[in-house]
């Protein structure tokens, strides 16, 4: 498209990744065009809806147009955190391939090492043992 004598690469199509760090961006572009539209930060924009719809972790196909508006498309891979947050399991203890360890418990996810995750485990056990032995 060209605007006033500059060709446009609009509309810009991508894929937009949410981690728990940030972003990545990925675009057949120069980010700049997204980053210093005229109507502000798209990428800021497509992130905003983004984690509205399906929280972090989660990488979507977007196209952005001239306009500024922002067109989501499909969920093209989701992490092991985003998987496990969206599962009907309520309690869960999961290795990942890094050697994280992801726990969900009442519905919230949380990443911490192994260590991390025996203490946790340590302090459920004794209050466990605290909850039965009393009630024995």
């Amino acid at each position: 498209m060209i605007v006033d004598d500059v060709e446009t690469p609009f509309p810009i199509k991508g894929e937009l990744e949410l981690t728990e760090y940030g972003l990545s961006l990925s675009v057949d572009a120069a980010s700049e065009w997204l980053s210093e539209s005229e109507h502000g930060n798209l990428v800021d924009k497509a992130a905003s809806e983004i984690r509205k719809r399906h929280g972090e972790g989660v990488t979507v196909e977007v196209t952005w147009f001239r306009s500024g508006r922002v067109e989501l498309g499909e969920v093209v891979s989701k992490s092991e955190i985003a998987q496990l947050r969206e599962s009907h399991i309520d309690i869960a203890c999961h290795e990942t391939d890094d050697g994280d360890v992801l726990l969900k418990i009442a519905g919230k996810v949380v990443k911490t090492d192994k260590t991390g995750a025996r203490k946790l485990t340590d302090e459920i056990l004794t209050e466990l043992d605290i909850c039965v032995g009393g009630d024995a």
